[in-house]
């Protein structure tokens, strides 16, 4: 599985952009999550602003989130 990070625009649905996880760290995703151990994270969680601070650090991306909607997503690959 791939985590993701996807920003999509607030008014509509629409994608804008995606960032890939590389070697994410399920065992961190689950605790920054607030999520079980025993939780897998292949549903959608949306990205606040505490959590977009670690994403940050780890993977360079830039959040907006004036204008867009960012969510933790899971690909099967």
């Amino acid at each position: 599985m791939e985590r993701v990070v996807r920003a999509y625009e607030k008014q509509g649905d629409r994608l804008i952009h995606e960032f890939p996880l590389k070697q994410a760290n399920l065992s961190k995703l689950q605790e920054l999550f607030g999520e079980s151990a025993e939780n897998e994270m292949v549903d959608s969680y949306p990205i606040s602003i505490f959590q977009a601070d670690y994403l940050q650090q780890q993977w360079q991306i830039s959040f907006d989130f004036e204008a867009l909607d960012y969510f933790l997503e899971c690909d099967a690959v």
